[in-house]
């Protein structure tokens, strides 16, 4: 958590490193339950399934030729 990059969110949920770094001392128990669960039941948690994908677009493309 202490290298995460302070401006960036890289994560889903989109909280940047440094609300990570503030609130660890909140954060930590909650993983901590989190590893417990995933380690007792061996299987991850539904929402460690999901993903986002998001397209960015250069300033100097030209977003009429990308096609889905």
């Amino acid at each position: 958590i202490y290298n995460l990059p302070k401006n960036k969110a890289p994560y889903p949920d989109r909280f940047t490193g440094e609300f990570y770094q503030t609130f660890i001392e909140e954060i930590t128990p909650i993983l901590h339950k989190v590893v417990q669960k995933i380690e007792t039941e061996r299987q991850l948690v539904k929402s460690m399934y999901e993903t986002s994908i998001t397209l960015i677009v250069k300033p100097e493309e030209d977003i009429t030729r990308i096609k889905l």
